[in-house]
């Protein structure tokens, strides 16, 4: 999601594109780690999010905040390549976002985490099972009571899908609508030093 897949090409409709926009006048930038494929605890495509999170974001310069959106491909990646020894948790998840909070709290930054978008209709035979989706209700629940952000993208009347508005075809990555509403969701005042007015 972070990487923009199912965001028209060449025209910068990520959401972290579309919240560098809307952070200018804070004099703040965005940097985009995202790595489409990639997996917070396994590695996949590249390294995972927990082996590069010092590297890609917590020692970058000037850096004050970090938004974490992971685990939707910890769940879907190992039916998606039939490997059940990488057969994920929600606790594993779970505990793969504390150590990401922990790590970034003891360097004194703020971090903030996304729920995990719905995924139910993504065109694979077997890619969504009840299971997966009680672990990413499971991993979501955490994340609400953690205070994070709540889902913007699902499907009120079909929890478990995307809102057809947002789908950017594949029932799984937004389009371009979407990444717009998950960069025009998150609250600019999360990005203020304390001793601002």
């Amino acid at each position: 999601m972070t990487d923009g897949f199912g965001s028209t090409p060449d025209t910068n409709q990520r959401w972290p594109n579309l919240l560098a926009e809307r952070l200018q006048s804070q004099r703040l930038a965005v940097l985009n780690a995202g790595v489409s494929g990639n997996r917070g605890l396994h590695d996949f495509a590249g390294t995972s999010a927990l082996a590069r999170l010092d590297r890609d974001t917590l020692v970058q310069t000037g850096v004050k905040y970090v938004i974490v959106g992971e685990g939707n491909n910890d769940l879907l990646i190992p039916g998606l390549i039939g490997n059940p020894a990488e057969v994920v948790t929600a606790a594993q998840i779970i505990q793969g976002h504390r150590q990401m909070i922990d790590r970034a709290h003891a360097l004194g930054l703020r971090i903030y985490g996304s729920t995990l978008t719905p995924v139910e209709g993504y065109p694979f035979p077997g890619f969504w099972t009840p299971d997966l989706e009680a672990k990413r209700q499971a991993v979501n629940h955490w994340i609400r009571a953690s205070r994070a952000y709540d889902e913007l993208l699902r499907d009120p009347s079909q929890p478990s899908r995307l809102l057809p508005a947002y789908d950017s075809g594949d029932h799984l990555h937004p389009n371009d609508g979407g990444y717009g509403t998950m960069a025009d969701a998150i609250d600019l005042s999360l990005f203020r030093d304390d001793d601002e007015d």
